[in-house]
């Protein structure tokens, strides 16, 4: 808890929620992470935040995605931040926040974090992928590694002046990074400062200690939505698969638990689910010619849903011993039966199947479907 609330992770990827609008966005994570705050205290936070982040002019503008138009890449990833800095912690840490990027995006967005680094007072921890030789003036201090190891640990001038002393020249056209990179070999070999992380973690600050927990609470979180997704409906799939990296990353983060996002999404699926259940019984009831009467038909409506193992496609005698606890756990065996019951208990006496064309031998009744599903008593 106590790394929650003073370390902010954004992630290379944005997940993020496409139907909602960028003031929403944020002001649904400030619900959940200033629970303390009046709501006027938050609507001032929000929109504070969203003059920080450059983000006011689209704020009623959708964050989209793939297929839903919304705001750009640049504007996208500010909103990240804007999420995960929401409760103001003192650490910031980012992966590979240009990643995807034209350069004009990944300039302001380095430019922003660079502001809120000095106004703020907030350390901030990023990895980067060839960056500019403009981004590289707005960080302070680089770790550069190579194999495993610790290759260079201080400002880009200190790097220069290393390569410098090794006796090689850097190219006007290109930065020390990346010069660096290609002679990549010489400098593990040279510097005596390389060490192992193992090593280097030994004597690092206090806060990277706890940032490198990070990805323990992250990896923790994916447990409990490995354990909750098996409860989910097939009907809420589609919509599940959509929300699940932004569960994954909210539940991780200590925002809410696998299992009130259950709740909720169940209790927002039902009004849906029963319209779309009207929809196709209403014509299949009739038209299959089941028991007219009104009350047969609302309890069809209600409790009819049959499932592989609840002995629909497989009658019980043909499953498996195996598989038998299947059939009894099944979420579907009891509306199949309460069906079956709604449909054939008052016409327990009538012929449904005739053995002869003259209909004088019955080879089905109503009683004999209850029994064959054990419901005769």
């Amino acid at each position: 808890m106590q790394l929650r609330r003073i370390c902010g992770f954004v992630a290379q990827e944005d997940n993020l929620l496409p139907l909602l609008t960028v003031k929403e966005t944020l002001m649904f994570s400030a619900k959940f992470k200033l629970r303390g705050m009046y709501s006027e205290e938050r609507n001032i936070r929000v929109e504070t935040l969203m003059q920080e982040l450059d983000l006011l002019y689209v704020a009623n503008s959708f964050i989209g995605d793939e297929e839903t138009r919304g705001v750009s890449g640049g504007e996208r990833k500010r909103v990240s931040i804007g999420v995960a800095v929401i409760h103001d912690p003192p650490i910031l840490l980012l992966d590979e926040p240009t990643s995807g990027l034209d350069s004009t995006s990944a300039y302001q967005v380095i430019e922003l974090l660079s502001s809120m680094a000095k106004v703020k007072q907030r350390t901030i921890v990023l990895t980067i992928h060839q960056p500019s030789f403009r981004i590289l003036h707005y960080i302070d201090k680089f770790l550069f590694l190579s194999r495993g190891s610790v290759i260079h640990s201080g400002s880009l001038d200190q790097l220069e002046e290393t390569i410098t002393s090794m006796g090689f020249k850097i190219p006007i056209e290109i930065n020390a990074l990346e010069f660096a990179m290609e002679i990549i070999k010489p400098l593990e070999d040279m510097d005596p400062r390389s060490c192992s992380l193992v090593e280097h973690n030994k004597e690092s600050p206090d806060y990277l200690d706890k940032a490198a927990s990070l990805g323990k609470n992250y990896a923790s979180g994916c447990r409990r939505f490995w354990i909750g997704k098996c409860v989910f409906k097939v009907e809420a799939l589609p919509k599940y698969l959509q929300e699940r990296r932004v569960l994954m990353k909210e539940a991780s983060r200590g925002s809410y638990k696998v299992s009130s996002y259950k709740l909720a999404n169940t209790m927002i699926s039902i009004p849906f689910l029963l319209v779309v259940a009207i929809l196709f019984a209403v014509p299949v009831y009739w038209l299959v010619g089941l028991n007219p009467s009104f009350t047969a038909f609302a309890f069809f409506l209600l409790f009819w849903e049959p499932s592989f193992f609840s002995g629909y496609f497989i009658p019980k005698e043909n499953i498996p011993k195996y598989w038998m606890f299947m059939y009894y756990v099944s979420l579907y065996k009891y509306p199949l039966d309460s069906l079956l019951v709604n449909e054939y208990w008052s016409m327990q006496g009538k012929c449904f199947s005739w053995k002869d064309r003259d209909h004088l031998v019955c080879s089905l009744t109503g009683g004999d479907v209850l029994r064959v599903r054990g419901l005769e008593d």
